[in-house]
């Protein structure tokens, strides 16, 4: 409904101000005529100059239509000097057509317009789509900054209701791990600790709008790690490579985890040998670079709930990073994610 009274608003917009610029200056002369003591007015109007005006309109309609989408471009997160820079050359380009055809058989009828009314009628209508596309894009990012806010605030109130006074859940691992006899139950012990650290992260950690990126790298190995507790000896291989040392650049907390999850959940079959890569790239200051694989077996693909907390990540990138990010996905006998983010070099020392 909104997508049709649009195209009813643009169509009434251009009939409207076409018959108002046509009419008005094509006139070319006004016969006062007083029969039997009325009063009538005649206008006459020159078609030459009638389709001089349409075609700059129509060529300024081209011109309006594009200047709109290459400023609504800027919701992708395109370059604005580069946005502004084709919008002003566009303008030229228009102005350039029309001053072609006004010196072909097209348009020169022995009576051409003044170029100030010409120019006049481009700038009229190149001013109201810069001022539209503006005002598209404004009210775009201020929706999805208040989607981002409500976003965040649903998290938090989400996290608050799971938190279950958490210094007594602290307390309580504490107890246990000072319980375990550490020599005869190493691996209970490591556990015991990893998930303390675990809820630390999630309770503390993430309250932050940005953590930096070793924090979650050391978060997957944990959940990684408590995780392959799971399944026996060399039932499921797991290598977190890291190359760089960049570690310090601020990014989303919890951006990384569910691809992690994923692979975790559909990407492991007990009895059959399974093997997860997780890679981090840091060697750039301002580029997190993150990929995971894992083998994609027959039986898990139709698992209920598949792929939907990657579907949240994806809407959840779209909004942080607009425009800031690469994700690929890949799945043959083997399920990829490629992730490229972003970051901002001046926030990362």
């Amino acid at each position: 409904m909104k997508r049709w009274l649009e195209i009813i608003l643009n169509l009434t917009f251009w009939a409207a101000s076409s018959w108002f610029v046509i009419t008005g200056f094509s006139v070319e002369s006004r016969d006062i005529r007083i029969v039997n003591g009325v009063e009538t007015i005649q206008t006459s109007r020159n078609k030459n100059i009638q389709w001089q005006l349409a075609s700059a309109i129509l060529i300024s309609a081209a011109l309006f239509y594009f200047t709109l989408w290459n400023i609504r471009t800027l919701k992708f997160g395109r370059s604005k000097p580069r946005v502004a820079l084709q919008t002003v050359l566009a303008f030229l380009f228009a102005l350039a057509i029309y001053g072609l055809l006004s010196r072909t058989e097209i348009l020169d009828a022995g009576l051409s317009l003044p170029f100030g009314l010409i120019a006049g009628i481009f700038v009229l209508y190149f001013t109201i789509s810069v001022s539209y596309g503006v005002i598209h894009v404004w009210s775009h990012t201020e929706k999805q900054k208040q989607k981002l806010i409500l976003d965040k605030k649903m998290a938090e109130l989400n996290l608050l209701r799971s938190r279950l006074h958490p210094h007594f859940l602290f307390n309580v691992l504490n107890n246990l791990l000072a319980m375990v006899d550490q020599k005869n139950n190493q691996v209970l012990a490591d556990s015991i600790d990893r998930l303390s650290g675990l809820l630390r992260y999630v309770v503390y950690e993430t309250a932050e709008d940005k953590v930096p990126v070793f924090k979650e790298i050391n978060f997957i190995r944990n959940f990684s790690e408590l995780q392959m507790l799971r399944f026996a000896k060399k039932e499921v291989d797991l290598d977190i490579d890291i190359t760089g040392d960049h570690n310090q650049q601020l990014i989303e907390p919890g951006i990384f985890i569910p691809f992690v999850e994923n692979a975790f959940k559909y990407g492991v079959e007990p009895e059959k040998h399974s093997h997860i890569r997780v890679k981090f790239d840091l060697t750039q200051p301002d580029r997190v670079q993150f990929s995971i694989t894992n083998p994609v077996f027959e039986l898990l693909k139709t698992k209920s709930g598949s792929g939907s907390g990657i579907n949240s990540v994806i809407e959840r990138l779209k909004i942080a990073y607009p425009g800031q990010h690469k994700l690929n996905v890949h799945q043959n006998e083997v399920f990829m994610i490629q992730l490229e983010i972003s970051t901002h070099e001046s926030n990362n020392r």
